[in-house]
C-alpha cells in the first residue's frame, strides 16, 4: 500500500498547485482518502489547494473535493479548529467564479461542491 500521507504531505508543501495535481491523477479519490494514515490536516490542505480556480480542471478537482467531504472527521480538533475557516474560504471562492451557467457541466458540479461544503458547516461546524 502506498504512503498516501507522506505523498500527500510532500504535494501539498509544495506551493505548485501543478504537484497536488499530478498526485491527485495518479491516485484515485478513493485510494488516496481510504489510506488508513491519512491525516485530517491533509485532506484540509487539498480542500484549500484544490479550491483555487475550479474552472481549470474542474472534474478532476470536483472528484476529489466531493469525496473529500465523506473523509472528513469533525470530532477531530483540527477540524474543528481549522475546518470551517478553509471550507468558508472555498465557498467564498467559488461564490466570486465567473461560471458561466451555460456550462452545465462545471455550473453544476461546482455547485454540488458548494453544497456539500456549506451542508458540511452547517451540521458540523456551527
Amino acid at each position: 500500500m502506498q504512503d498516501y500521507n507522506r505523498l500527500s504531505k510532500e504535494a501539498l508543501s509544495s506551493t505548485r498547485l501543478e504537484l497536488v495535481l499530478d498526485l491527485c491523477n495518479r491516485v484515485k479519490p478513493s485510494d488516496l482518502f481510504r489510506s488508513p494514515n491519512l491525516e485530517q490536516q491533509v485532506i484540509l490542505s487539498l480542500i484549500q489547494q484544490l479550491g483555487r480556480n475550479l474552472l481549470e480542471r474542474t472534474k478532476l478537482k470536483c472528484d476529489y473535493l466531493q469525496e473529500s467531504f465523506d473523509y472528513l472527521r469533525p470530532e477531530e480538533s483540527v477540524v474543528r479548529e481549522t475546518g470551517k475557516r478553509v471550507l468558508q474560504h472555498l465557498v467564498k471562492r467559488i461564490d466570486e467564479l465567473n461560471c458561466d451557467p451555460t456550462d452545465q457541466f462545471a455550473y453544476r458540479t461546482v455547485r454540488r461542491v458548494r453544497m456539500l461544503a456549506t451542508g458540511f458547516i452547517n451540521e458540523h461546524l456551527v
